[in-house]
């Protein structure tokens, strides 16, 4: 450890010229505050950003239409390829997604013969 005795005039010439500046407790104080400050806006923007695309997501869009057409599952095929062959203008995720709907899929596994429910065009 380290004890240096310095006088109190050359403490004051040296703050005079600004070389050496104590921090004070308000300082600090206002240094962190602004550190929150900055911290809470990015969280806040980053929540902000999260909640548009989650509301423009084509998954939460609304509710599954009820008019539907039977087709069965070839060997092979997917939900994916199921429903960009069915319906090739349309967002193929959404359709995925309401096909997992109208039949009570918990996810995206089918086997050949089955038959499934898929939204009318």
């Amino acid at each position: 450890m380290y004890v240096i005795q310095v006088d109190q005039s050359e403490i004051e010439i040296h703050a005079d010229r600004g070389v050496a500046r104590g921090w004070h407790v308000t300082d600090m104080m206002a240094a962190r505050a602004r550190w929150a400050m900055v911290a809470l806006a990015a969280v806040v923007l980053l929540g902000l950003g999260y909640a548009k695309e989650a509301s423009s997501s084509p998954l939460v869009a609304g509710p599954v239409p009820a008019a539907a057409q039977t087709v069965t599952v070839a060997p092979g095929d997917t939900l994916w390829s199921i429903a960009s062959r069915r319906y090739p203008n349309a967002d193929v995720r959404q359709k995925v997604f309401e096909i997992e709907q109208l039949n009570d899929l918990s996810g995206p596994t089918i086997v050949a013969g089955q038959r499934l429910r898929v939204p009318a065009r």
